[in-house]
């Protein structure tokens, strides 16, 4: 498998929610990513599976965490975060939505962006564009709810939270969408204006990283 340098595509954005019939660990064996990507200066964005797939690709450890992270809940931004392209002027307890068991050791050479209280790694930049987030900003409650639709995903939804959580669950994300979808476009915006995908006319002003 080609890695994407050598595809010659812009960059890439791989997205994803818990793997559980294929745990993480097997994923990351399966796909090569290679650190040659990123050397090259391609941007990569990686959410949740995306961010274990970019760690795994940098030479770092994913297992599975001791607890799962389900629902709204908070990240706290890191000291390095306030001075990130991407990341700059977003609140120090920035709110996600979480749906993940696995988690990744920080690879070598990243910068450490977030953690929570669970899990001490849950963004990091590798690079100038590689960025690898743990949670989800960009989810909408109807795609939580088609999430839902997956037996096996409701089954182990509520394995966790226990029976009917994942109505709570949406219920909660309905409530603070807008919160989290702001963060999303300025996060994503930023990112594109870093990565030069789009111009500063957009009207995001980004702090670049040497």
């Amino acid at each position: 498998m080609p890695t994407i340098a050598e595809a010659g595509v812009a960059g890439y954005d791989v997205t994803a929610w818990q793997a559980l019939f294929v745990p993480a660990t097997d994923w990351c064996n399966m796909l090569t990513l290679g650190t040659p990507t990123y050397s090259a200066g391609k941007p990569f964005w990686g959410t949740c599976l995306g961010v274990q797939l970019l760690a795994a690709s940098l030479g770092a450890r994913v297992f599975a965490g001791e607890h799962p992270e389900v629902g709204v809940m908070p990240v706290i931004l890191t000291d390095a975060a306030r001075n990130d392209p991407v990341f700059e002027g977003l609140p120090r307890t920035l709110l996600t939505f979480q749906w993940h068991g696995d988690t990744f050791d920080l690879p070598t050479g990243a910068v450490l962006l977030a953690g929570s209280s669970l899990y001490p790694a849950q963004a990091f930049r590798w690079g100038r564009v590689a960025y690898g987030v743990q949670f989800h900003v960009e989810v909408t409650p109807d795609l939580a709810a088609s999430w839902g639709d997956v037996p096996e995903y409701r089954l182990a939804l509520e394995e966790v939270l226990g029976p009917g959580s994942l109505e709570r669950v949406i219920k909660e994300l309905r409530s603070n969408s807008d919160l989290l979808l702001g963060a999303a476009r300025e996060m994503f915006q930023r990112w594109l204006v870093t990565c030069n995908l789009i111009g500063t006319s957009s009207g995001a002003k980004v702090h670049q990283v040497t």
